[in-house]
């Protein structure tokens, strides 16, 4: 769940993790410097609790920036990676557990964007892990192979 040089927010102070071990976890404060030493089921707790919340550098990109940095991809790819990266965003800044709060959220920013279905909670979750996993790379997010992803209901 923690890695190095991973920002954090612990308790509205960014931090930066500096060790993991099994059984450990050492937060620094960007801002004075001090050290936070955690059990791992004591930042995990923390965690649940939203008092630690991992931080993202965020990456909202317009349809027109999209448009004008990815050439390359087609129209569809083009609006897929712009609905994507909305729902991403919003959805991992918030750091929602699941269930109503995270549904709702959802279908809050479906509604924004127009679209006339809802994704289903662990599509989006899928997303953000991949998103997160591929160091914040947009084009993580985009499916090579065409599958129809998992709609929950209609708006």
């Amino acid at each position: 769940m923690f890695n190095i040089k991973e920002d954090w927010s612990l308790d509205n102070a960014k931090c930066v993790v500096t060790y993991v071990a099994f059984d450990m976890v050492v937060f620094e404060d960007k801002k004075t410097g001090l050290h936070y030493h955690y059990s791992i089921q004591d930042a995990q707790k923390l965690y649940l609790e939203h008092r630690l919340i991992p931080e993202m550098q965020s990456s909202e990109l317009s349809e027109s920036e999209i448009s004008t940095l990815f050439t390359f991809l087609t129209e569809y790819q083009k609006k897929e990676l712009h609905i994507k990266l909305t729902l991403v965003n919003s959805f991992y800044g918030q750091g929602i557990s699941k269930g109503t709060d995270a549904q709702n959220l959802i279908a809050g920013v479906c509604k924004t964007l127009g679209l006339h279905h809802l994704y289903g909670e662990s599509t989006v979750r899928n997303w953000v892990t991949r998103y997160k996993n591929s160091g914040l790379n947009p084009l993580s997010l985009l499916d090579l192979r065409r599958k129809t992803p998992f709609y929950a209901d209609n708006v």
